[in-house]
C-alpha cells in the first residue's frame, strides 16, 4: 500500500494439509471461474486483503448480498498486487465450514 497500490492480497504458494480431493475441487472450481471471467485469474488468491477506503466504498456500492469478494474487488478496478505466502497445515482440530450449506444459507 505504501507503493501506491489500493489492494494488496495474499496468494497461496501451497495448499499443505488439504486432501487431494479438496485440492482437485478447488483447482477445478477456480479454473471454471477463471474461464468465465476471461480477464481475471483467481487461482490461489485468498480473501484476506488490504484495501484502501476508495476500494471499500466502491465494493459496498455494488450492494451484493452474497457476493464473491475476489470478483467484486477485481470488478471495481484500482491498482492491485499479490503477496505470496505459504500456509501451514492446520495443527489441530477440524474445520466446521460446510461449503454447500454455508454458501447458500439465508441470512
Amino acid at each position: 500500500m505504501e507503493r501506491g497500490y489500493d489492494v494488496v492480497y495474499a496468494q497461496r504458494a501451497n495448499r499443505d494439509g488439504e486432501t487431494p480431493l479438496k485440492r482437485a475441487i478447488a483447482y477445478m472450481g477456480y479454473r471454471l471461474i477463471d474461464g468465465m471471467s476471461k480477464a481475471i485469474e483467481f487461482l490461489g488468491y485468498s480473501d484476506f486483503r488490504l484495501m484502501s477506503r476508495r476500494v471499500v466504498t466502491e465494493v459496498l456500492n455494488l450492494k451484493e448480498s452474497h457476493g464473491f469478494l475476489r470478483g467484486m474487488v477485481a470488478l471495481v478496478g484500482f491498482r492491485q498486487i499479490s503477496v505470496p505466502f505459504s500456509r501451514p497445515a492446520r495443527c489441530a482440530g477440524l474445520g466446521h465450514y460446510n461449503r454447500l450449506w454455508d454458501l447458500y444459507a439465508s441470512d
